[in-house]
């Protein structure tokens, strides 16, 4: 069974209800995030708030999807292996979050899940994931 490894512009673009946003993905055991995917998302929800986008109660609606999204997958807590791996060469130009989400990943795979995908919106990172042997969806 396959398993998908989630990153933040996935979430951001499903929530947004951006094109091209990945509105099939499934939710479920067989998905994992960083735990960093939430600070992210909440980081991003204050930067449009505060440049008057959204609406509070706009802000509250997402707050709520983000929440049923964070039910839906398996988060793998940030830990120093994840941080170490995380500061170590890539092969590609990456830049310290997307390092983070990549390592998590990582260490999903090594604790014996062979089939992740990564699954990502971002360009630069889906070739350094690509660059580790991840199947890349979303790009």
């Amino acid at each position: 069974m396959r398993k998908s490894f989630v990153d933040t512009s996935v979430v951001l673009r499903l929530l947004f209800n951006e094109p091209e946003s990945l509105q099939s993905l499934q939710f479920g055991e067989n998905t994992f995030a960083s735990e960093l995917l939430s600070v992210e998302v909440r980081r991003a929800f204050d930067r449009i708030r505060l440049s008057g986008r959204i609406n509070d109660a706009l802000l509250a609606k997402f707050h709520v999807e983000l929440s049923h999204i964070e039910r839906g997958y398996n988060e793998i807590k940030l830990s120093s292996a994840i941080l170490k791996r995380a500061s170590m060469p890539m092969s590609t130009t990456t830049k310290t979050l997307d390092a983070i989400h990549i390592a998590s990943a990582l260490v999903l795979r090594e604790r014996g899940e062979p089939n992740v995908d990564f699954v990502t919106h971002d360009i630069k990172q889906a070739r350094a994931a690509q660059s580790l042997g991840f199947n890349v969806v979303g790009i």
